[in-house]
């Protein structure tokens, strides 16, 4: 399992990023957590653009309030956690990383020779409009995912 993260300038072009390739056909959207609205995948990408640059109007002090990682994990992790097992893996980084009541969406893609995903989310908290710490989220990305890497 390989975890990146991307400390992006812009929420918004972290997910148009995956929105053209759900356009393209190279992605799907897979999950969705903490969203204002019960399926964020029903509006258009300017709704779900919408719902992170509310957040972070609240504070413009941050020059990269965008948050991209990519989970890429192996053939053998897919089997044995399935749709389910990822699902709850990726909540578990999130809350683990300090984004577990961001709001956040994650895309699934299969444009390269192995599936990985995608969650788009912001660093801005959506409840107190402050910076979340993100000193230590490069180390903290590989104490998570309990199960995934394991045999």
């Amino acid at each position: 399992m390989i975890i990146k993260i991307h400390q992006a300038c812009s929420t918004k072009n972290a997910l148009f990023y995956n929105e053209r390739k759900v356009e393209r056909h190279k992605a799907t959207f897979y999950h969705s957590r903490n969203m204002p609205v019960l399926n964020p995948f029903l509006g258009d990408k300017n709704d779900r653009h919408k719902i992170f640059q509310e957040i972070e109007q609240r504070n413009t002090r941050v020059r990269k309030p965008g948050l991209h990682i990519s989970i890429n994990p192996t053939v053998s992790d897919l089997v044995r956690l399935g749709d389910t097992g990822i699902r709850t893996e990726i909540s578990n980084l999130m809350k683990h990383m300090g984004y577990g009541n961001q709001p956040y969406l994650v895309y699934k893609h299969a444009d390269l020779e192995r599936v990985h995903f995608h969650i788009v989310s912001t660093r801005i908290n959506c409840d107190t409009g402050k910076k979340i710490k993100d000193t230590f989220e490069f180390r903290r990305r590989f104490e998570t995912l309990p199960l995934i890497g394991k045999k």
